[in-house]
């Protein structure tokens, strides 16, 4: 596992060298690729899991109004 930290913090700081060289305007424009299937990005799967929790919730909810309704 320290391993596994060890990489990440290795790679983060790369990333920091090379996106600090750049302006605001080239940072904004940084765009992730698509991923291989199965295997989404750190953000892509942050961006899937909001889209899941916000249509459960709103699932729920419509069917909790409905109930009290009832």
């Amino acid at each position: 596992m320290q391993d596994l930290f060890d990489l990440l913090e290795t790679e983060t700081e790369l990333l920091k060298e090379h996106v600090g060289l750049l302006n605001d305007q080239q940072v904004q424009k940084i765009r992730f690729p698509d991923p291989v299937p199965k295997y989404p990005n750190v953000v892509q799967v942050v961006k899937l899991l909001y889209i899941h929790e916000k249509h459960h919730y709103e699932v729920v909810s419509a069917r909790n109004e409905q109930y009290h309704r009832d």
